[in-house]
């Protein structure tokens, strides 16, 4: 799983991190956020990460399970989008693959370096004890314009002549993948 995911998640995520730099992304509803990727985007990247995967065929709806909503217990303080938060509970949330962990925003935490994780049984991600599950489309209900504005981003930044290059990246990995089955 860990083969087939490596190149798509790593793309999604080197997309997510440029968007800090597009005007237009944070002049859309809910996508200020990406100004501060990785910080305080866990649940929006999960979303971009989740479609493109499935929209793609890399990954079938079925199989994409949302992490939501999880917190742990911290002691410390952390720096979020910019202001000093005091706070002894964290919140995150990820992707569930086939019993994979799937994350692209691990590295917003102060106990994390990897920008990527993909594994099994993340010792990392049992520090979150409390969380809600929801399979996928669930974890892809949005409002009426927030979803209007997450099909046009989703649209400049993955599919656009722009992204040409990215894209075929993704063509030649999903033909290695069709063949080896």
């Amino acid at each position: 799983m860990e083969n087939i995911l490596l190149q798509p998640v790593s793309l999604v995520r080197e997309v997510l991190s440029i968007s800090k730099k597009w005007e237009w992304a944070h002049e859309l509803w809910g996508f200020k956020v990406l100004k501060c990727f990785p910080d305080s985007c866990c649940k929006l990247s999960c979303q971009i990460l989740a479609y493109y995967l499935s929209e793609n065929s890399i990954v079938p709806q079925a199989e994409i399970t949302f992490i939501v909503n999880a917190t742990r217990q911290w002691n410390g303080c952390k720096w979020i989008s910019g202001n000093m938060f005091e706070s002894n509970v964290q919140s995150h949330a990820w992707l569930r693959i086939k019993n994979w962990e799937v994350d692209i925003t691990a590295d917003q935490f102060n106990d994390q370096t990897r920008k990527i994780i993909i594994e099994k049984k993340s010792k990392w991600h049992r520090t979150f004890k409390s969380y809600d599950v929801c399979q996928y489309p669930e974890g892809m209900s949005f409002n009426e314009v927030f979803e209007n504005d997450f099909h046009i981003f989703y649209r400049k930044a993955f599919l656009s002549n722009n992204n040409l290059r990215e894209n075929r990246l993704l063509f030649s990995h999903r033909k290695k993948v069709t063949s080896n089955k």
